[in-house]
C-alpha cells in the first residue's frame, strides 16, 4: 500500500495556516494534521507522556493516534475521529458554554500534572459531539508555561466563554441587539469569541482591552450612567481579563493555578442558568413523556411508517416531540433546533440528564447558510406549529421558507398549518384572504410530493411529503 498522498488530494479547513504545531486537511472522508517538523518533538512527547491518552480516556480530547501516512519532509501526521456535522459556539445555549469552558478548565488541570499547559482555549478548539465536549487541536497545547508571569488558560477561558455568560446574566443579550465579533479573528493572539453579545458591550469590552481601535459611537460614560448592571458588568470584565498572577515560587504557582482553575470551575458550576426566562421557555414544561397528546401520537405514527434513520425538528422548543419519536423507535437520532435561548437551553439539559441521542442547538431559520443546512440535513424535517409565525408574524416569503426546508431533508418533510393563523384561542385574529390551505399546499408542492395531510386538532393541520427527485 502507498501511503505517501499529494497535497491535491487534500482538502485543508479552517484556520489551517495559523496553527502553530500542522496543518489539518480531510482525505477520503477522514481528518488528518500534518505536523510540521519544528514541532513533531514536541507533538510526540504529548503522547509518549500519556497525556493524550488520559485526555481521551476522559472525554476531553477528540480521540487522536499516530497515522501511517507520510508526506514528503514530515515524519508525522496524526489522525483524529472525524465530525464534520458539529456547528460552533454560535449555536450553543448558555449551558453548552458553559460545559465547554469547563472541559478546558478540566484538562487544564490535567496538563499541569503532565508538565504541560493549554494556551489556546479559542472556540474553534472545541466541538460539540454527542452531548460532551471535546477538546480538538493539538495546537491547543504548550510546553509548561512560566508560571512566575501569568496564568493565560484561566484569562483565555474566561474571556472566550465566561464573559459572554456574564453579559448575558441580567437579559443583555437580547435577540434583537446580538452582536457577532467578527474582528477577533485578526488579531490571532486573541481571537476571543463574544456570540450574540449586544453591540454597545462589545464594543466597550473591546476598546477598553484594547483589541479592536474603532471609536465607539456612542459615548461611553453616558451608556454607563444609564445603565448600573452594564457599568457592573464593564468593571469586572475589565478586571478579569487585565489580572495577571505574578508568583515567584513555580511550585507554589502550579499550586496556586490548580486553584484558581477548580474556583473557575466552581463558579461556573454555580452558574445560574436556570433563570433564562423567554417567550417559548415553558412551552413544553407541562407535558409528559408516558402521555402525550393525540396529536403529536398520530403524527409520530405516520413517521414511523417511513423507516427514517434521523430527524431533524425545526422550533423543537425543549425536545419533547423528538424525544418522543426516540422513545417509540421511529428514528434513532435526532437533531432538535429552536432560536428561543431558553427553550433551547432546557432542550440541552434535559438530554444531557437522559442521555438521549439527541443533538441541540441554537438556529435562526432566517439565517441558515448552505454550509449549515448541509450539516443539519437528515432523513425527515419536522416543523410544528411554526410556519404561521415565520408567514404571518415575520413576513418571511413562503417559496423562501420552502427552500430552506428543502435543503434540511434527504427525504421526507412533516409541516404543520394553521389554519386560524395566529388564533391561540379567544377571539380569531385577522387572517389575509390568501392565507388558505390550497394556497399552502400550491407552495409546498414545488419542493416535495404530497404524500397526505389530516387535521390532528383545531388549527393543526400535519402536512406529509417527499423530496421530489
Amino acid at each position: 500500500m502507498n501511503n505517501i498522498i499529494s497535497e491535491s488530494e487534500m482538502k485543508f479547513i479552517g484556520y489551517y495556516r495559523l496553527d502553530i504545531r500542522g496543518t489539518k486537511f480531510v482525505w477520503n472522508n477522514r481528518l488528518f494534521i500534518k505536523i510540521y517538523k519544528n514541532a513533531e518533538k514536541f507533538v510526540r512527547s504529548l503522547f509518549e507522556s500519556g497525556l493524550i491518552d488520559e485526555l481521551t480516556d476522559k472525554n476531553l480530547f477528540v480521540k487522536t493516534w499516530i497515522s501511517d501516512l507520510h508526506f514528503e519532509n514530515c515524519d508525522l501526521v496524526l489522525e483524529q475521529d472525524y465530525y464534520p456535522q458539529s456547528l460552533g459556539l454560535e449555536y450553543w445555549s448558555n449551558s453548552m458554554i458553559v460545559d465547554a469552558a469547563l472541559t478546558f478548565a478540566k484538562a487544564a488541570e490535567i496538563c499541569i500534572q503532565y508538565g504541560f499547559s493549554i494556551v489556546d482555549t479559542h472556540k474553534n478548539n472545541i466541538l460539540y459531539v454527542n452531548n460532551k465536549f471535546l477538546i480538538c487541536d493539538i495546537g491547543a497545547f504548550d510546553v509548561e508555561m512560566n508560571y512566575g508571569e501569568y496564568t493565560p488558560v484561566i484569562r483565555n477561558i474566561k474571556s472566550n466563554f465566561l464573559y459572554p455568560l456574564l453579559a448575558g446574566k441580567k437579559d443583555l443579550l437580547g435577540d434583537e441587539t446580538s452582536y457577532k465579533v467578527t474582528c477577533l479573528d485578526e488579531e490571532h493572539r486573541m481571537r476571543c469569541a463574544y456570540p450574540n453579545v449586544p453591540y454597545k458591550i462589545v464594543k466597550m469590552i473591546l476598546k477598553y482591552n484594547g483589541v479592536c481601535r474603532e471609536t465607539c459611537k456612542r459615548n461611553e460614560s453616558e451608556i454607563l450612567s444609564n445603565n448600573n448592571f452594564v457599568k457592573n458588568v464593564i468593571v469586572k470584565l475589565i478586571s478579569i481579563y487585565t489580572t495577571k498572577v505574578y508568583l515567584n515560587n513555580k511550585e507554589h504557582a502550579k499550586e496556586k493555578t490548580i486553584h484558581e482553575l477548580e474556583k473557575l470551575s466552581k463558579d461556573l458550576n454555580q452558574y445560574d442558568l436556570d433563570n433564562i426566562d423567554s417567550t417559548w421557555s415553558n412551552y413544553h414544561k407541562k407535558m409528559d413523556i408516558n402521555m402525550p397528546s393525540e396529536r403529536f401520537m398520530k403524527i409520530m405514527n405516520k413517521i414511523k411508517n417511513f423507516n427514517v434513520t434521523d430527524s431533524i425538528e425545526l422550533g423543537g422548543n425543549s425536545g419533547f416531540f423528538s424525544r418522543l419519536l426516540l422513545k417509540n423507535g421511529a428514528v434513532k437520532k435526532a437533531v432538535v433546533t429552536d432560536y428561543d435561548r431558553g427553550a433551547i437551553d432546557k432542550a440541552y439539559k434535559e438530554t444531557k440528564k437522559r442521555n438521549d441521542n439527541i443533538i441541540t442547538y441554537r438556529v435562526d431559520f432566517n439565517n441558515i447558510s448552505n454550509e449549515t443546512s448541509q450539516k443539519l440535513k437528515s432523513d425527515i424535517l419536522i416543523c410544528l406549529a411554526m410556519t404561521h409565525h415565520l408567514i404571518l408574524a415575520q413576513g418571511v416569503d413562503i417559496d423562501c421558507m420552502m427552500e430552506t426546508m428543502r435543503a434540511l431533508t434527504r427525504k421526507y418533510i412533516v409541516v404543520e398549518f394553521m389554519p386560524l393563523g395566529l388564533w391561540g384561542g379567544g377571539e380569531l385574529p385577522e387572517i389575509p384572504e390568501w392565507y388558505t390551505l390550497d394556497w399552502f399546499i400550491q407552495h409546498f408542492n414545488k419542493k416535495f410530493d404530497m404524500i397526505e395531510y389530516f387535521e390532528t386538532e383545531p388549527n393543526r393541520i400535519a402536512i406529509f411529503g417527499k423530496v421530489k427527485e
